[in-house]
């Protein structure tokens, strides 16, 4: 396929038994090359992306650790659980909370709460916030975070001053994938499923993935139901996670928050907006 034009091809009509036949056609969006993947992307994403009442529950499959966000209006609330081990090998918990509001004066605010675990004792607990947009749009719909990784992956793969390498990843880099759209599950229900991933040439005989987004959105409503984010980076390339690769998984509910989220009382926490 010649690069830089995306292209939108019929595959074929689901059960067309005759021409009066209601069913939807099933089509294929294939994309050749990074600007053509980050366009089919970002459609993807936008319905959910805009969405400002749903529950969205992932897991870093590298590092023991499970999130779950709800989001109602302007206000999220993010658990975090990382499963550690303490300096005798036993294995113990930590929790934080986020919450991303605004107050009743205006106030963009982001509080985190933070609590370790070891058994059934409680051990510390650390409460802090920040003030401001900046630091309200950080945590606010925080699910997003690796999305928009994927879709920047370049500016990682690039030479970076911080590695002091100087091979350009980037241009090493084949990205490709594809779109399914108006898949028929039972039930007559619709999904669309899409693959993409850039491999990374590397010596003659080693191609390293260094991205891989997959998963179903609803075709209805263009709505993530289920997404997978694989990002892996060059031992020389800068790698935002101090390890060389992560793994995430992500499952998607909508509009079952029905009550406002309940909002920490902040005015005894550490303000940490400068520090």
């Amino acid at each position: 396929m010649k690069k830089g034009k995306l292209m939108l091809v019929s595959l074929l009509s689901v059960l067309a038994l005759s021409l009066t036949s209601c069913e939807k056609k099933m089509e294929i969006i294939e994309a050749e090359g990074f600007e053509e993947m980050k366009a089919v992307l970002k459609d993807t994403f936008a319905k959910t992306f805009e969405h400002d009442n749903l529950t969205v529950v992932w897991s870093d499959t590298c590092g023991y650790v499970d999130y779950t966000e709800e989001i109602n209006g302007t206000t999220s609330h993010i658990v975090e659980k990382r499963y550690l081990e303490n300096d005798y090998g036993s294995p113990y918990e930590t929790f934080s909370e986020t919450w991303s509001f605004i107050d009743d004066n205006g106030e963009m605010i982001s509080a985190k709460r933070t609590y370790y675990k070891d058994g059934t004792s409680e051990k510390e607990e650390k409460t802090s916030y920040m003030h401001g947009k900046e630091a309200y749009e950080s945590t606010y719909k925080s699910f997003r975070h690796y999305f928009d990784m994927a879709m920047n992956i370049d500016t990682y793969l690039r030479p970076n001053s911080r590695e002091g390498g100087e091979t350009d990843y980037f241009e090493l880099t084949r990205f490709s994938g594809y779109k399914y759209t108006n898949v028929k599950y039972e039930d007559e229900y619709y999904k669309d499923y899409f693959n993409f991933d850039g491999c990374t040439e590397i010596g003659t005989y080693n191609n390293d993935l260094s991205l891989m987004v997959f998963g179903f959105a609803d075709s209805e409503t263009g709505l993530l139901t289920e997404s997978h984010i694989l990002l892996s980076f060059p031992s020389e390339a800068y790698s935002p996670f101090g390890v060389e690769s992560k793994f995430f998984a992500y499952d998607f509910r909508y509009d079952t928050n029905k009550l406002p989220i309940s909002c920490p009382d902040v005015s005894t926490w550490e303000d940490v907006t400068s520090k």
